[in-house]
């Protein structure tokens, strides 16, 4: 992040202030003075106001983050700061100001990286990610902290890994659930304010780098969902829509479905399996292939 105002360390409003701070501090201070003298003069009512922050932005200084040869690079998460507490209400707003987070337990790698992290434990034993929010907790002097988006998805695969197993992806609903459950947990514990789960429903609009350059054409992917996205699968109910269910019942399969009979003119010696028809069919999640055969299949076939 490079400041475009750098002389703009300052700003005093009727309700947030910043009375020494970065450029962007103080352009978020004034937006919310401006929230707030609105909300205030038109509705003749307040409420707790914020802004969402995410750990690269953090207050805290990472040890495991570091610049090589001056070079910028993916892995150099701890550059900036976006302090929360460099912003003040004034005694004019009643409801209070909090901060917010977005913070997963996979990303930025220092989560997982820093040594002091690795010694924490929370009450399901040794937790990076509790470690994490302690210390985020306690850089902010009083000031309440909510977790503003956690969770994992249940995406077939996983585009970040995680020591601890709790990666991006590459969990089953039951495992999403647990690691959901020890999040907020882990959040409850480190003294948080609140937190908001990510997320209600899958979103298919939604892409991640793993996979956006195979999803073409790009304009259509909010059309279908993608169970391999992680960003698709967030969703602690499933937005999906299939047809068929992978049970070996063919009950759901609709009678108009595009079939093939196929005339067996294989080897008819003992023991041989033919198929007899080849169906496919499709939702906005998968694509089913059925095969019929001549007789079913045994252990030794």
């Amino acid at each position: 992040m490079r400041w475009q105002y750098p002389e703009r360390t300052s700003y005093q409003g009727v309700f947030f202030s910043v009375p020494n701070g970065q450029p962007m501090e103080c352009w978020i201070a004034e937006t919310l003075d401006y929230t707030a003298r609105y909300e205030t003069a038109t509705y003749n009512l307040q409420h707790a106001l914020s802004f969402v922050n995410w750990l690269p932005l953090d207050p805290m200084y990472h040890d495991s983050e570091w610049i090589e040869w001056d070079e910028v690079r993916e892995f150099d998460n701890d550059l900036e700061i976006i302090d929360p507490g460099n912003i003040h209400d004034s005694p004019l707003f009643k409801p209070g100001y909090f901060a917010s987070y977005h913070a997963y337990p996979y990303y930025p790698d220092f989560v997982y990286n820093d040594a002091k992290y690795q010694e924490a434990e929370c009450s399901n034993g040794q937790c990076t990610y509790y470690g994490y929010l302690q210390d985020l907790i306690a850089a902010h002097d009083n000031m309440p902290v909510v977790i503003a988006e956690f969770g994992v998805p249940s995406s077939r695969s996983s585009s970040h890994f995680e020591p601890g197993g709790m990666n991006q992806g590459g969990h089953s609903e039951v495992e999403q659930g647990d690691i959901n459950a020890h999040l907020i947990k882990d959040i409850h514990e480190s003294g948080a304010a609140g937190a908001i789960l990510f997320a209600w429903i899958d979103e298919w609009f939604k892409h991640n780098w793993l996979l956006m350059d195979y999803e073409l054409p790009t304009e259509r992917n909010k059309l279908w969902h993608n169970l391999e996205d992680p960003e698709q699968n967030f969703g602690t109910v499933a937005m999906e829509s299939r047809s068929i269910v992978i049970d070996g019942k063919m009950s759901d399969w609709p009678e108009n479905t595009a079939s093939v009979t196929i005339d067996p003119a294989g080897d008819a010696s003992a023991g041989s399996v033919d198929i007899t028809s080849f169906r496919a069919t499709s939702d906005a999640s998968c694509l089913y292939l059925r095969v019929d055969l001549s007789e079913a299949l045994t252990g030794a076939d």
